[in-house]
C-alpha cells in the first residue's frame, strides 16, 4: 500500500555515514516518515513512521560521528529532535530542544562537528542553537536579531564562516555573516530584490555561494558572490515562470542547477552552461507536482529530484549516469509491514497510526494538461 502523507509537504534528504540516502516527510497523520535506501546507489525500502506530531517540515543535521539528527516543530511550538542510535542505525526517542518558532527549522554542521538549528521565533526574529560539542547536548537559544518573513538559508564559506540569508518584512533580501569561523555575527546587511519566495542556496565549484529566489513576475532571479566568501552581486533574471520555491543542487562535475514548478505543474529545470559560468534555458522533466521539489544526490555524484505529485502521492526521478539524463518519474515505495506503530507526540498527547488513511497503490505519476501553458525560456 503506498504511504499516506500529508499534502504541500517538504521533503528533507540526507545521506548516512555508509553512502545511502535517506528521505522524510511529514505524514498525513502529522508524524514524521522515512524511507531510505537498502544500498548506497541502490533500491529503497518501504515507508516507515517514526511517530510523532508534526507541526513543520523536518529538517536533517549528521553528527560528528555520522549519526542522523531530524529536527522540527511540535504542537507546542518547540523544537524537537530525534537521533540516530548509532550511524546508519535505528532511533532515538523524541527529545524536546525548547523554544517558541514559527516555520522550518534548518540545520547544518560546522568544520568542528557541531550542528546549529536556525529558526524563526514567534517574534519573527532570527534565533540560533547549537551544540557545545559534537555529538553532545545542546547550548541555550541565542537571538541574531531581525524580523524575517521567510525561513533562512544558510551555507558555509570557504573560509569557514557560516552565510545566512532570508527574506525581510519588505520582501527584500538580507544576509548576515559569522565574523569568524565559529564566532559572533556581523550586522544585517541588504541585499535588495523584491522576493515572491523562498530561497534556494547554493555553492559553485570554486566555493562562491549561488541564491534564488522568484520575483514579482514569477521569473526566477539569482545574485552570487563576487568572490569566494567575499560580496554580493545584484540580482539577475533567469527567466521562467515558477510557482513554487527554488531547489538548487550541484552536479558531479560542478554545474549548479536550480528546479521548479512551472505554471502547467510540471518539473522544470535550468543548469549552467559550465562549472562557475552562465546558465541554459529551461528544460521540461514532466510530472504534474503539488510541491515543492526537493534535490538529494547518491553516493555516486547522480542527482535525484523528489516530489509530491498532484493526487498526494511521493514520486522520484535520478540521472541515469552522473552528469547524465534523467529516468521517468517512479512512484517511491509502499509502507513496510508493521510499519503503522504508536509514536509520542511532540508537545501533545500519544498519537497512533495504525488508523491512517492510505493513497491508491501504485498510483502512476500525474502529467500536466496537454493545454497547460509552457515554462518561458530563460529572459535574455
Amino acid at each position: 500500500m503506498a504511504v499516506p502523507l500529508g499534502t504541500n509537504i517538504k521533503f528533507a534528504a540526507a545521506r548516512n555515514q555508509d553512502g545511502r540516502l535517506e528521505l522524510f516527510a511529514r505524514g498525513a497523520d502529522q508524524a514524521l516518515w522515512h524511507i531510505w535506501q537498502v544500498a548506497p546507489n541502490g533500491g529503497w525500502s518501504g515507508w516507515e513512521s517514526l511517530g510523532g506530531e508534526l507541526t513543520s517540515n523536518p529538517t536533517v543535521g549528521q553528527q560528528l560521528d555520522g549519526r542522523l539528527s531530524i529536527f522540527v516543530r511540535g504542537t507546542n511550538g518547540a523544537l524537537y529532535e530525534r537521533r540516530q542510535q548509532a550511524p546508519n542505525s535505528g532511533w532515538q526517542n523524541w527529545a524536546s530542544l525548547g523554544g517558541e518558532i514559527i516555520g522550518d527549522p534548518v540545520a547544518t554542521t560546522a568544520p568542528d562537528g557541531r550542528i546549529s538549528i536556525f529558526v524563526r521565533g514567534s517574534n519573527s526574529a532570527l534565533y540560533q542553537k547549537r551544540q557545545v560539542a559534537g555529538n553532545s547536548t545542546w547550548a541555550d537559544w541565542v537571538s541574531l536579531g531581525g524580523e524575517l518573513t521567510s525561513d533562512p538559508v544558510v551555507a558555509r564559506n570557504t573560509n569557514g564562516q557560516l552565510e545566512l540569508l532570508a527574506r525581510g518584512t519588505n520582501s527584500a533580501l538580507y544576509q548576515k555573516r559569522q565574523s569568524g569561523a565559529n564566532g559572533g555575527w556581523t550586522e544585517w546587511a541588504f541585499l535588495d530584490g523584491v522576493i515572491t519566495s523562498y530561497l534556494g542556496l547554493g555553492q559553485n565549484s570554486d566555493g562562491r555561494l549561488e541564491a534564488f529566489a522568484r520575483g514579482t513576475d514569477y521569473a526566477l532571479y539569482h545574485l552570487w558572490q563576487v568572490a569566494p566568501s567575499g560580496g554580493w552581486s545584484g540580482w539577475f533574471s533567469l527567466g521562467g515562470e515558477l510557482t513554487s520555491n527554488p531547489a538548487v543542487a550541484r552536479y558531479a562535475d560542478g554545474r549548479l542547477a536550480a528546479f521548479v514548478r512551472g505554471s502547467n505543474g510540471a518539473v522544470y529545470e535550468s543548469r549552467q552552461l559550465e562549472a562557475g559560468g552562465a546558465w541554459g534555458g529551461w528544460a521540461s522533466l514532466g510530472g504534474w507536482i503539488g510541491n515543492n521539489p526537493a534535490v538529494g544526490q547518491f553516493a555516486d555524484g547522480r542527482l535525484v529530484i523528489f516530489v509530491q505529485g498532484t493526487n498526494s502521492a511521493p514520486y522520484l526521478k535520478w540521472q541515469v549516469a552522473p552528469n547524465a539524463a534523467w529516468t521517468n518519474w517512479v512512484l517511491l515505495g509502499g509502507v513496510r509491514s508493521g510499519a503503522a506503530t504508536a509514536g509520542k507526540s511532540l508537545g501533545g498527547a500519544d498519537t497512533s497510526v495504525a488508523d491512517a488513511p492510505q493513497a491508491p497503490d501504485e498510483p502512476p505519476m500525474p502529467e500536466a494538461p496537454a493545454d497547460a501553458g509552457a515554462l518561458p525560456d530563460v529572459a535574455e
